[in-house]
């Protein structure tokens, strides 16, 4: 704990002498007070998720199965044992052309290659079942009896969407890929929407990073894309 309370003084530090907070020092009240929209578990997340990127994990659920119960039924919570985990194979891809290969069911597939992964032991996450996210970042990916990613926790899909890598909108299918190989089935009509919120936040963080002195917290398009993250996350 007082490992963490240095590092909290160091960051705090850093963004007051780059001027992004009015306070310097990272503990007591005043941290609180100079980042209240981090109150919000969800855009705490989405700074995980646009810190960490592309360590991302997509879980995969087992087929919906309900109990039945006096007055109807409800959705059974998965076991973890039932649950898989794949991730980008090698995050390098997204920065070349993926190669053309052959799938298991003798498809040609362009798009960047997934691996299964497992989550390690050692996380609370590794006996979770019910996560209503389908979607994790990670920090760490290592290699040993198999491989297992530590350090993880859920994302919202709006957090990928917002700050997550490139979009393609295919307005035929209703449907946004991220980096390739990461679906979301929503109307065409919101992922440009998407677009033109990552674009409009990009110029307003440029914007910030020149002149620290800007004031971003009192921008419309940040209420609306907290709002987005708070309300709409999952």
């Amino acid at each position: 704990m007082k490992q963490i309370s240095d590092l909290r003084r160091q960051l705090a530090t850093a963004l007051f002498d780059a001027g992004f907070s009015s306070t310097r020092h990272g503990g007591g009240h005043s941290t609180t007070s100079s980042f209240s929209t981090l109150k919000s578990t969800n855009v705490l997340r989405a700074a995980l998720c646009a810190g960490l990127y592309p360590n991302i994990v997509h879980i995969k659920k087992p087929e919906k199965r309900y109990m039945e119960v006096d007055g109807g039924a409800f959705e059974k919570v998965p076991e973890a044992r039932e649950l898989k985990f794949v991730c980008l194979k090698n995050s390098v891809d997204l920065v070349k052309t993926p190669t053309p290969r052959i799938g298991s069911d003798g498809r040609t597939y362009t798009s960047p290659e997934n691996s299964r992964v497992l989550i390690h032991p050692a996380s609370v996450n590794s006996r979770e079942g019910g996560f209503t996210s389908p979607w994790m970042v990670y920090y760490e990916k290592v290699k040993t009896s198999a491989v297992f990613i530590r350090d993880s926790t859920m994302v919202p899909p709006y957090a990928l969407l917002l700050f997550g890598g490139q979009l393609d909108v295919r307005h035929s299918d209703n449907k946004i890929v991220i980096d390739g190989w990461m679906h979301f089935d929503v109307a065409s009509v919101v992922g440009v929407v998407i677009q033109e919120l990552r674009k409009s936040l990009e110029e307003l963080l440029a914007r910030k990073i020149e002149n620290p002195d800007i004031d971003v917290s009192s921008s419309k398009l940040m209420d609306a894309i907290i709002l987005l993250l708070v309300k709409s996350g999952y």
